[in-house]
């Protein structure tokens, strides 16, 4: 089904405020570096959900009138899979810091260690454009 006309790409600003969003957050915390952007041009988007993972993001969008905002490249996968459309933030954002969490009884396992390192290069290897 295609996106209603007022959320069709480019979303402006107004547009962008109007929505109800969709957050990605760990510690239940609906504010993110996002909001802090935001903030600081003295306004705030309307989060109405917030989920811990972005695999939950897609089902969440195709049940529900929201938006998400992501990184632009699990956007594009988002975007070629599930018939999502994407367009660029209307204002600036800071960069974000990618984050590998695992519980410390593993700091020892010698597989998960492996597989710490193998993603640490792999996340090292990728571009930031």
């Amino acid at each position: 089904m295609p996106a209603p006309t007022s959320t069709r790409p480019p979303i402006d600003l107004d547009r962008y405020l109007a929505c109800d969003h969709v957050v990605r957050a760990l510690t239940g915390s609906p504010r993110t570096f996002i909001d802090e952007a935001l903030a600081e041009q003295g306004l705030n988007r309307n989060v109405a959900l917030t989920t811990p993972r972005y695999t939950t993001l897609p089902d969440i969008l195709h049940a529900a009138p929201l938006i998400a905002t992501v990184p632009t490249r699990l956007a594009q996968t988002y975007a070629a899979a599930g018939g999502f459309s994407i367009s660029p933030l209307p204002f600036l954002a800071p960069d974000f810091e990618v984050s590998l969490i695992w519980n410390a009884r593993n700091d020892v396992d010698p597989p998960l260690l492996w597989m710490r390192e193998q993603l640490t290069a792999v996340a090292r290897g990728i571009e930031t454009n």
